[in-house]
């Protein structure tokens, strides 16, 4: 699936979690051993773990999308964030999220339960 932001496209893609955390191990030089969703802003991609249930892939996209919507729009250089900073994200970022994860749940969910 792939939609737009600000003019750039993002592709998602449901993917096993051993992959999600070769790529995010890989990234961070870390030694996670879980990951359910993974974003980088370099390559305009999310990942979303295949393992997972229905609702939480949606709620790990909506996570992730969140994170698109933040470095799109230039919120990625806070080093703390209080009350009215999270009220003013998630009120202008509202429709924009729920649009796309409409999407994302007719063009990759479709019928999974």
């Amino acid at each position: 699936m792939q939609f737009k932001i600000n003019d750039t496209l993002w592709t998602v893609e449901i993917r096993p979690m051993n992959e999600l955390l070769s790529l995010y191990n890989e990234r961070t030089h870390s030694d996670a051993d879980y990951c359910a969703g993974l974003t980088f802003r370099d390559q305009q991609k999310i990942w979303i773990s295949k393992e997972l249930h229905r609702e939480q892939k949606i709620k790990v996209f909506i996570h992730e999308l969140t994170h698109c919507w933040l470095w799109t729009y230039g919120h990625y250089y806070y080093d703390s964030v209080n009350e009215e900073c999270v009220c003013e994200v998630v009120a202008a970022s509202h429709n924009f999220i729920s649009k796309v994860k409409e999407q994302f749940v007719a063009k990759l969910l479709g019928g999974e339960k």
